[in-house]
């Protein structure tokens, strides 16, 4: 009920937000931030076949969800889009042709295969989104300010329904094998709202050390509110995710201007997990290997020795290697996402993706000594972003799901393109601070990145 009234005021407001673009462009942001928390489908290819959960990234038959159509609908204006580098980010949308292809020539080009490449090309389409967004990301404190409360609101919300969860009453949830109850906020499963809980606290970590105090506080309490909700669902890997998002981020950060801080934080955090301790040494001892992962691992290693170049194609993983494998047959696919994805894809599919991931830390890793703060403090976060996303890769396999994988692929892109193509250069004596210059395309003179003007 609750999952169906937000998904009502989203497809109300998405309109309302996208016809408003030029006078409150975070506004689309903050609704496609929103529009994360409910993962339902607003078109279903098949809803019959749909209800029977298929052991795979996404659905048997092809669907697509809220926040795809809220990021679609983010995308319709596109006269906006500043004049730098303006149509490059848009290279991503190539994944869908280029697996419309590999379906029908490659691969065999099964119903679920192609629920394969509509979720795939969703993902394409979140990276577009966030390069398109980044402009206005640390130019105004009152963008900046839309920006935090709307992730502090996504984060007080889950909370209160994890407690809510746990409390017992009409929204408890069960139990699980292992005797423990784990919360799930608005989401399906306890992992999943936890996987996005973890990206969306790397994108409000540059706000940690602005300049501004009702800024930086808000991110702080957004990332206690944060660590509240992953301890609430019990995830291992999510809540190490968290703790290693905050560790390479005080480090990565630039020492001279935020290092006491950036410890502050992870002390903050580490008191936030000590309620959750006892369960999760109790998940610890109860299930020590994670089930059946040391079989389902041996099985992926198997299928990649017998198809290395083009994998099984996408979404169906389960399908091919189930012929092969006693514990795949189960329903369960490797739990390591890298390796399920370079299992479906192929090399000749994931090798172009790596290089572009390569890339993207080299950058960061050049950015953190930029001249703009928030450009430096967004390189670190992506950083921190990109270990955190390992740990939670090679631990299961829910990154390639639903929302879950386009809330991984939107912030990157956020985070990315404020400090690769959004670069202001520092201000002059007595001119306005960065979180306050004049904005791309609303000046008179020539914007260049990030509100500089010419």
């Amino acid at each position: 009920m609750i999952v169906d009234v937000l998904a009502v005021a989203a497809l109300l407001l998405a309109p309302i937000v996208v016809l408003s673009y030029r006078h409150a462009p975070v506004l689309v942001l903050a609704v496609v931030l929103l529009s994360l928390a409910v993962p339902v489908a607003v078109l279903d290819a098949d809803p019959v076949a749909n209800a029977v959960l298929h052991p795979g990234v996404t659905t048997w038959t092809p669907r697509i969800l809220l926040p795809t159509v809220v990021m679609l609908l983010a995308l319709l204006p596109f006269a906006p889009w500043p004049r730098y580098e303006d149509r490059r980010p848009a290279l991503a949308l190539l994944v869908v042709p280029v697996l419309a292809v590999a379906t029908v020539a490659v691969w065999d080009g099964t119903s679920n295969q192609w629920a394969g490449v509509v979720h795939l090309s969703t993902a394409a389409l979140a990276w577009v989104v966030g390069a398109r967004l980044a402009p206005w990301l640390g130019v105004r404190t009152s963008y900046d300010t839309v920006v935090v409360g709307t992730v502090l609101a996504f984060f007080a919300v889950q909370l209160a329904l994890c407690v809510l969860q746990l409390g017992g009453g009409a929204l408890a949830v069960e139990a699980s094998d292992q005797g423990l109850s784990r919360a799930r906020g608005t989401f399906g499963h306890a992992g999943d709202l936890g996987k996005v809980v973890v990206a969306l606290m790397a994108l409000v970590l540059p706000w940690t050390v602005s300049p501004v105090t009702r800024l930086r506080w808000a991110a702080t309490a957004a990332l206690g509110a944060g660590f509240l909700v992953i301890g609430t669902t019990l995830s291992r890997a999510n809540i190490l995710a968290g703790a290693v998002l905050l560790v390479v981020w005080a480090f990565a950060i630039s020492r001279r201007r935020f290092s006491g801080r950036a410890f502050g934080i992870v002390l903050l955090a580490g008191v936030a997990s000590l309620p959750f301790v006892g369960a999760l040494l109790a998940r610890f001892r109860l299930d020590p290997e994670g089930g059946s992962r040391p079989e389902l691992l041996q099985a992926a290693l198997a299928q990649l020795r017998r198809a290395p170049w083009w994998g099984t194609g996408p979404n169906s993983y389960v399908d091919v290697v189930s012929a092969y494998d006693v514990a795949t047959a189960s329903g369960l696919p490797v739990h390591n996402a890298a390796l399920l994805f370079l299992c479906e894809l192929g090399i000749v599919l994931c090798v172009p993706l790596a290089v572009g991931g390569v890339v993207l830390v080299v950058r960061a890793l050049a950015a953190r000594r930029s001249a703009d703060p928030f450009a430096s403090a967004s390189a670190a976060a992506l950083l921190a972003a990109v270990m955190a996303g390992l740990v939670i890769a090679v631990t299961g396999w829910g990154l390639l799901k639903g929302t879950v994988l386009l809330t991984w692929v939107l912030v990157p892109a956020l985070l990315y393109h404020r400090f690769a193509r959004v670069a202001p250069t520092e201000a002059p004596p007595g001119a306005p601070a960065a979180h306050d210059r004049p904005l791309p395309g609303r000046t008179a003179g020539r914007v260049l990145t990030g509100g500089t003007v010419r």
